[in-house]
């Protein structure tokens, strides 16, 4: 069986990092772990992705904004030379869904991830993997929570615990409006008093 990676992409690497990568904690607790090899998060602010942990066939999530676009796509490009299959999503993807795909992306994923991960590793291990997939703007109830079992602690300062996404607002600066609504969905509050609990009990 292929292995799952998250890369959490970055411009430079200091072994320690302000705030989690949630999305990375997010997917790797959509994964479906029972059709897969082993499930890694790489978060490149702690360390360097290494492309021969990669097999062919394995499955590479690259999630990012634009801000980190070219190191997403130095990731892809690593990926692709040991033959891995790369999908990407995040801020970036979601609003310019067509660029990955130009810098050999196989697949995309637009908007949240959460509930169409599953589908993306299923159709990649079927050998039926889609161009782009859409995630979509997901109802704060439906929203999976991360799997913090794989965080280790001692390499960030704070935690990110997501309690509402979207916006009413629609400030030039910010893609929070563009990419996940002006409705703001709120998290069901005892999924957000459990994650707490959870990183609290990690200290």
């Amino acid at each position: 069986m292929p292995k799952v990676v998250l890369v959490n992409p970055s411009n430079s690497t200091v072994g320690f990092s302000f705030m989690t990568p949630r999305w990375a904690f997010v997917l790797a607790q959509a994964t479906p772990t029972d059709l897969v090899e082993e499930l890694i998060i790489v978060d490149e602010t702690l360390k360097p992705f290494d492309p021969k942990i990669l097999n062919p066939g394995d499955i590479v999530g690259i999630g990012f904004g634009s801000t980190n676009c070219f190191p997403a796509y130095r990731v892809m490009a690593a990926a692709k030379k040991r033959s891995a299959l790369v999908v990407a999503g995040g801020i970036h993807p979601t609003i310019f869904p067509k660029e990955p795909l130009t810098f050999g992306a196989d697949a995309v994923v637009t908007g949240n991830g959460d509930r169409v991960w599953p589908t993306v590793v299923e159709d990649a291990l079927a050998g039926n993997l889609q161009k782009q997939y859409v995630g979509g703007r997901l109802p704060g109830e439906a929203m999976v929570k991360a799997n913090w079992k794989l965080l280790n602690p001692t390499k960030y300062m704070s935690p990110t615990v997501q309690t509402v996404v979207g916006c009413p607002e629609n400030c030039s600066f910010c893609s929070v409006w563009i990419t996940d609504g002006r409705q703001p969905r709120q998290r069901l509050g005892d999924t957000i008093i459990e994650e707490m609990n959870e990183l609290h009990d990690l200290g």
